[in-house]
């Protein structure tokens, strides 16, 4: 069993090291655009206008994951630019992540491949 929850660890610890990446990022962006909520973005009809950390925490998540609604867009041209860049950001996390990952799998496989060859090895010899 002790083999079988190790498989795990890693794949485990990449996909929480992935998640915190994109909770910072997003907080941070948050808290950019918190003091300009009442009055640096432009809301559609119906969208309500809260002004809260809930709320700069959507409009970070919609920028940082590059989908855009459209129910809420930066007024100011010094937000446009922030909201690009953290889209770009956003881009840049992803491609790191994906990049982490196919980079670390092969390194894995080798790595139990040996494990596994070892073990065989130790068995072959007897006690």
């Amino acid at each position: 069993m002790r083999g079988r929850s190790s498989a795990f660890a890693a794949p485990a610890a990449m996909a929480a090291v992935i998640a915190a990446w994109a909770a910072l990022a997003v907080v941070g962006w948050a808290f950019l655009y918190l003091p300009h909520l009442q009055d640096g973005f432009v809301y559609a009809d119906g969208a309500p206008q809260e002004g809260n950390f809930t709320e700069g925490l959507y409009i970070s998540m919609v920028a940082l994951s590059t989908v855009g609604f459209g129910e809420i867009v930066a007024g100011d041209a010094g937000l446009r630019l922030l909201t690009a860049s953290q889209a770009i950001t956003g881009f840049g996390l992803l491609t790191a992540a994906v990049f982490w990952i196919l980079q670390a799998y092969p390194a894995l496989g080798r790595r139990r491949a040996l494990a596994h060859e070892l073990n065989l090895l130790r068995e072959a010899s007897g006690p």
